[in-house]
């Protein structure tokens, strides 16, 4: 629905009819400067609200009219509210104030996926692993698509029940925190606030009572003492800081430490990456090998089981002769937090790492 900023004048006359320019208000647009500078046209469906008194109003009615150049007015074309209710005119005692605005219905309807924001952090340093977690402030629908949720927080502890509001408990109805756990962070309404909490559930089974509406908006996982696992958000990408398996490896989580031969065509159960999520992993793949060629593939469990190491889909080839190689890799993995391996089975030493994902936290609705 086109907007005119600032137009609003005194109709000339009371009763049902169209509202017919009589008086401009102080500092206001009247019809005719609102058309020469171009914000409405003849014959324009413009958004109204009319009202019998700007100090106590006791008689109102918005709608949709159509602009009239010729006869400087606006036909009441849809009315959409008011003392008399949707579809009938209001009986004007006095001739109305008449204002071009902007109505509730003109807003698109709540965008199905939308997010923006709500940045996930941890409380206090990144590296020492602690329970508290932060969220940055931003807006998204809640999961059905009917309403937007909006606000940010500040330290909702994994390792306590929930509470409302920040520097509280964010633990699910039911919940205790356990050892290497993945916990799904969601942004809710409660009791009409905005808040957050944590849940084993992708579904929010757990939600705190009260809650009328939530969104997932990103997962963690906790160590062996049930602190949150150093990580990093940026955007859609999460990356693990901090959890490096070795002194000499990337930073993450090592799925692989085996030669080809052993990790030749199965299945990897990422301990990197939340389950029940589709997300694209971030991998390092590291061979190395003294003697001859050797390669692997990395693919999506949808892929296909490649013969050899010509072949490839969405994973990657690497090919060792008598050197070290490391390639980095991204790779789909399913809701199962699983990808593929394929590898040419000569022997070479391989380590795989986890060193984040991608999580496009329900976007595509």
């Amino acid at each position: 629905m086109p907007l005119a900023d600032g137009v609003s004048f005194l109709a000339a006359s009371a009763g049902t009819g169209t509202f017919v320019f009589s008086t401009s208000r102080n500092s206001f647009l009247t019809l005719a400067q609102a058309e020469a500078d171009g914000e409405i046209t003849d014959g324009q469906v413009v958004s109204y609200l009319a009202f019998d008194s700007a100090s106590s109003p006791t008689q109102r009615e918005w709608g949709h009219g159509i602009y009239s150049s010729s006869g400087g007015s606006i036909t009441r074309a849809t009315i959409l509210g008011g003392t008399a209710g949707p579809g009938t005119a209001v009986n004007f005692a006095v001739p109305p104030t008449v204002s071009l605005t902007l109505l509730a219905e003109d807003l698109p309807p709540v965008l199905l996926g939308f997010l923006s924001g709500l940045i996930l952090s941890q409380v206090g340093n990144n590296l020492s692993r602690a329970q508290g977690l932060s969220i940055g402030f931003g807006m998204a629908a809640d999961s059905t698509g009917a309403v937007y949720i909006t606000g940010s927080i500040n330290n909702k502890s994994v390792g306590t029940a929930w509470a409302a509001g920040g520097n509280a408990g964010g633990l699910g109805t039911g919940l205790t925190v356990a050892n290497n756990t993945w916990y799904h962070v969601f942004a809710i309404i409660n009791n009409g606030a905005f808040d957050a909490y944590f849940d084993t559930a992708l579904n929010a089974a757990n939600a705190p009572a009260g809650t009328t509406a939530f969104r997932r908006i990103g997962s963690i996982r906790t160590d062996g003492a049930a602190n949150i696992m150093g990580f990093e958000q940026i955007g859609d990408d999460f990356y693990w800081e901090g959890t490096g398996s070795t002194a000499s490896g990337p930073l993450g989580f090592q799925e692989i430490s085996a030669s080809t031969s052993a990790s030749a065509g199965g299945t990897i159960t990422l301990a990197g990456a939340p389950p029940g999520v589709q997300a694209i992993g971030h991998f390092v793949l590291q061979m190395s090998y003294a003697a001859a060629t050797d390669w692997m593939n990395l693919e999506s469990v949808n892929a296909g089981n490649y013969a050899n190491s010509g072949e490839q889909n969405t994973g990657v080839n690497v090919t060792v002769t008598s050197q070290k190689a490391t390639q980095s890799v991204d790779v789909l993995i399913d809701t199962s937090h699983q990808i593929h391996s394929q590898g040419g089975g000569g022997g070479a030493s391989v380590n795989l790492t986890t060193i984040g994902y991608r999580d496009n936290r329900g976007k595509d609705g």
